[in-house]
């Protein structure tokens, strides 16, 4: 129960000495029942939450969670597992390799999208396979792509938001001033894109397993599968009290799942994660762009009706995304 209470401490403080409170709280089944208790110990009853309810009262629940991914991502063909990881982790550094090139000689939006998407692939198969490519260099690696996609993170930003802009604003001198801001964000990330590939970056290429390290491959999958399908079911608990951050959070959470099932070729879910994924980032672009017109551009005329307009999509895609995570996380 320790990541759990973790969880629980972090979104729900509120609730946190329920922990120590009676067997009869923890475990009572009825959310009526226990939301009775909590007022009867003095909490406020608009502070009691659908989330917060399920956090506490389901702990049966919870050890569920640790067990359902031993059970859902369990490898039976270890050979098999292996064969795709090391298709799909070739293909995936020669991505690298040519959208860096791009990325360097064009810097253009899709040129900077493709570099980051073919990074977070890579980055999550090296960690998988660390056992087949060794330690010390699939962490180099890791490293490494790091310091790109922190680079390239605030030009992704910028990129989004002018798409946005021109699709919503239809202010030229708006989308002016973040094409200016995107430019001076472009420089930097450049010095970042100069900083050569790892010395080993060949051997990184050249990989072969014998049926011990298929075997910690297999168990590095369920390992980190399981661990990223718990931390989905827990954060989905209470979705409508994430904060932006804990959503961001979510939809990383969502993506690596996304790739890690692409392994074992199960497309039905691979499609409502993505659908998941989608929604999340649709909802903090709209979360994005709000703060930017709240905060900034005092020139932009027509302010108030465009955070009025996105306010509006921000709910509908709030909507979407409770009915995807219900999709995702079945009962």
């Amino acid at each position: 129960m320790g990541i759990a209470r973790a969880f629980f401490f972090r979104h729900t403080g509120a609730f946190s000495s329920l922990n120590r409170g009676s067997p009869q709280l923890r475990n009572a089944r009825s959310p009526r029942t226990l939301r009775e208790m909590l007022v009867a110990k003095g909490k406020e009853p608009e502070s009691i939450t659908a989330g917060s309810l399920f956090l506490v009262s389901r702990p049966c629940r919870l050890r569920q969670f640790r067990s359902i991914p031993e059970e859902q991502f369990q490898i039976v063909n270890h050979k098999r597992l292996y064969r795709r990881w090391k298709r799909q982790y070739g293909r995936g550094l020669k991505a690298v390799a040519k959208e860096l090139d791009r990325c360097r000689k064009t810097g253009d939006a899709e040129a900077v999208h493709q570099l980051r998407v073919a990074i977070r692939r890579t980055r999550l198969l090296a960690l998988m396979g660390r056992a087949v490519i060794g330690r010390e260099r699939a962490m180099t690696y890791r490293a490494w792509t790091q310091r790109l996609a922190d680079a390239l993170s605030p030009v992704r930003d910028y990129d989004v938001m002018i798409d946005w802009a021109k699709k919503v604003c239809h202010d030229a001198e708006f989308v002016r001033a973040l094409q200016k801001d995107r430019a001076v964000a472009w420089r930097e990330a450049r010095k970042a894109l100069r900083e050569p590939a790892p010395a080993d970056w060949s051997e990184l290429r050249r990989v072969k397993a014998g049926a011990k390290k298929r075997r910690k491959l297999a168990a590095r999958y369920e390992k980190v599968a399981g661990s990223t399908r718990e931390r989905i079911e827990m954060e989905a608990a209470y979705f409508e009290r994430l904060d932006a951050t804990a959503r961001h959070d979510l939809r990383r959470a969502v993506r690596r799942l996304k790739y890690l099932q692409e392994l074992e070729k199960k497309p039905e879910q691979s499609e409502q994660l993505a659908k998941l994924q989608g929604g999340l980032g649709e909802l903090q672009n709209a979360q994005a762009m709000k703060q930017l017109l709240q905060n900034g551009r005092s020139h932009l005329g027509h302010r108030t009706q465009l955070i009025r307009d996105i306010k509006r999509e921000e709910t509908q895609w709030f909507t979407r995304c409770r009915r995807s995570i219900k999709r995702v996380v079945k009962p």
